[in-house]
């Protein structure tokens, strides 16, 4: 039986998924230091709140940055303390900003809420500005947590939970065979043989541009076809989806799930097939130094905890990439630390 590790967090993964933002800042903030703007990067840390005793017409800001630029279709906004009125601002460098969602009336009347502010298109975003103004009775503005909505078409990769004494394993293709593979080989040959990505709800290997699918109308075995061809049948089977077990499901064929058994890719009956599937972004990452090329790079070996003499996946895998440590932290890959 295989398992494999979760590093990524999807909502709805061949859609979108929720990303943390990895620093912030504010135009205003609480005297007492206790709630500054980073408060507001992860749930439960806290929160941020403004100074209060806001003019009506005044405006204040929160500003988060990305590590890397991802493609944003909306913001997820944990309120602390509503405000009247509200615009988001984004910036693809993280310096020119522009308005992606124009000034609207706060959307519920309690202190605390959770909203969603969806963008009319996708926006790369490299940082994004929440405004707001016409402050509520409580007199200020506070935000619990802000998340981004990603259009959830990243690169990934899977890694095997599945005990091994050699190295951790991880989901690849040849040709138009899907295998696993130790991991730190296939990272190290280069080919993206295993680099996967959605599209709606197929599963596309990124270097051939071909989807997991099963081969041929009445057979189990499922292997690598021409996305086109296999989205043409209409029959659903390049169609998965992820289910809350960590399954990967075909949801338009019944109760069949992704199953790999000595090495082979089957479609089998989900209550018969113990495999479970989870992914890992890819991290973007460019060498300042030319030491990598500018693309796509996999934090897979070592531990955020010096001392774990293995993989610690509870601490976060980090891996080096060209000049640069690489790990994957608050459901993203970003940069670690020179390494000197």
């Amino acid at each position: 039986m295989l398992s494999f590790l979760l590093l990524c967090t999807p909502i709805a993964i061949w859609s979108q998924s929720y990303v943390s933002l990895d620093g912030a800042s504010a135009s205003s903030a609480y005297s007492t230091g206790a709630f500054s703007a980073d408060q507001a990067l992860n749930a439960g840390a806290g929160y941020w709140c403004s100074s209060g005793s806001h003019n009506a017409g005044q405006t204040v800001t929160w500003t988060g940055v990305l590590n890397v630029r991802r493609n944003v279709l909306g913001v997820k906004l944990n309120w602390a303390y509503g405000p009247g009125e509200v615009k988001i601002l984004s910036s693809s460098d993280g310096g020119n900003f522009e308005e992606a969602a124009c000034w609207r009336a706060a959307s519920r009347s309690e202190v605390s809420y959770e909203e969603a502010i969806m963008f009319d298109s996708v926006q790369k975003v490299k940082a994004l500005t929440i405004v707001m103004k016409a402050p509520m009775p409580w007199g200020y503005f506070g935000l619990n947590d802000v998340s981004v909505i990603t259009s959830g078409d990243e690169p990934f990769m899977v890694i095997s939970g599945a005990s091994s004494r050699s190295a951790e394993q991880c989901l690849t293709a040849r040709g138009s065979e899907l295998s696993v593979a130790t991991c730190l080989n296939v990272v190290a040959s280069g080919d993206g043989r295993d680099v996967f990505k959605f599209r709606n709800e197929q599963i596309v290997h990124v270097a051939s541009n071909m989807c997991i699918a099963v081969v041929e109308a009445g057979t189990h075995r499922v292997g690598l076809v021409e996305c086109s061809s296999a989205a043409e049948d209409q029959d659903g089977r390049s169609a998965w989806q992820l289910t809350a077990n960590a399954q990967l499901k075909m949801p338009q064929m019944g109760n069949y799930c992704l199953s790999l058994e000595a090495g082979r890719a089957s479609a089998r009956d989900c209550n018969e097939s113990f495999d479970k599937f989870f992914f890992v972004c890819c991290a973007r990452v460019r060498s300042e130094r030319g030491n990598c090329r500018h693309g796509w790079r996999f934090p897979l070996v070592g531990s955020c905890r010096a001392s774990a003499g293995g993989v610690d996946h509870s601490a976060g895998l980090v891996a080096f990439v060209g000049h640069m440590w690489v790990r994957f932290h608050r459901g993203q890959c970003q940069p670690f630390h020179e390494a000197g």
